[in-house]
């Protein structure tokens, strides 16, 4: 098997779902998405969304493992208490850029997007929220 640092998000979002043992439709239909909203995260024409972060994780998916390639992908007990704070902030990040390029009218690409989204979420971990500040600059890197 490749290193999963090396995969993709949606190549470890599909590894997952094989390692479940189900079809895109029943496993769409368990995280309560489209057929459609899980086959462009697979093929990593988006990233997926904080609803789906969160659903993955009560899973028992290492969220950190899906994002970054890091650590194992099931999540241990003693895992389970601090992931789900890193799963909030990089939800809270993710709403907060998609906010921002929204509001803004500014489209950006999948991976530019995952730029800003990881940026902000760096500069988030130390306080372990989202400063506005910090995102309206991070936000206003996007094209």
């Amino acid at each position: 098997m490749i290193e999963s640092a090396k995969q993709s998000i949606g190549d470890r979002l599909r590894i997952f779902r094989e390692f479940k043992k189900l079809t895109q439709s029943q496993f769409a239909s368990a995280m309560e998405m489209s057929t459609t909203g899980l086959q462009s995260n697979e093929s990593n024409r988006s990233l997926p969304n904080s609803k789906l972060l969160v659903a993955l994780y009560h899973q028992g998916l290492n969220v950190n493992w899906l994002l970054s390639g890091e650590g194992q992908m099931l999540l241990s007990n003693s895992l389970a208490e601090t992931e789900q704070g890193d799963v909030k902030l990089y939800a809270d990040a993710m709403e907060a850029i998609d906010y921002l390029l929204q509001e803004g009218k500014k489209v950006a690409t999948y991976q530019q997007r995952r730029a800003l989204v990881d940026a902000l979420y760096q500069a988030s971990k130390q306080t372990g929220e989202i400063d506005k500040t910090t995102a309206i600059m991070i936000a206003k890197l996007a094209a």
